[in-house]
């Protein structure tokens, strides 16, 4: 059997061997190890300033919801009301007959007022009970006051409508602006 003797200097080559190896496992080190973890590190901060800026865009937004309602007059919702029950009674024609003429009236400029349709569409109709009723979309893209102006105009009109679904999507966070999509359906009594 072979002793080994310690104190035994290594040879140049066994010195430079050596270090090679020292190299390589460090690099391994750092590609496998280190790198990966500064690239999770790097996603995870980029997703909190992400987080951070929706908080941000959400705080501004529902202050301005909140200023927007608490200086707004109340109005009685009964004259709203009323008048789509005098539509169904029969009492009150409604203003529209067909989706088209709501459609061209609603994208119009005066009624848009700061905001703009960026994408428009209907459903054909269904019969629904003694109603025809005739679904649209409107993606919409404004500040969120305007877009939020422009709902209650929609909702203001003297016909049968509803408002089925409402979504809004931040843009611009810094300058408050939306993406709000509208679904909803126009529903005309049919002539017996």
């Amino acid at each position: 059997m072979e002793t080994i003797n310690w104190a035994q200097k290594a040879s140049f080559r066994e010195q430079i061997l050596a270090s090679v190896v020292v190299f390589g496992l460090l690099i391994i080190f750092f590609r496998v190890v280190l790198f990966p973890l500064q690239a999770e590190r790097q996603q995870i901060q980029s997703r909190l300033n992400n987080l951070q800026l929706e908080r941000a865009a959400l705080e501004k937004f529902t202050h301005v919801l909140v200023t927007e309602f608490s200086n707004r007059p109340q109005k009685p919702m009964e004259r709203e009301s009323q008048s789509k029950v005098w539509i169904l009674k029969g009492e009150q024609p409604s203003s529209f007959e067909e989706v088209a003429p709501l459609l061209k009236e609603i994208t119009q400029p005066y009624f848009l007022k700061g905001t703009r349709v960026k994408k428009i569409s209907d459903i054909p109709s269904k019969q629904v009970g003694n109603y025809r009723g005739t679904e649209f979309f409107l993606n919409v893209h404004g500040s969120f006051q305007n877009t939020i102006a422009y709902l209650n105009r929609i909702q203001e009109i003297r016909a049968l409508l509803t408002i089925d679904q409402v979504s809004l999507k931040i843009t611009d966070s810094q300058s408050a602006t939306v993406d709000m999509e509208i679904n909803g359906t126009l529903f005309v009594k049919e002539k017996t």
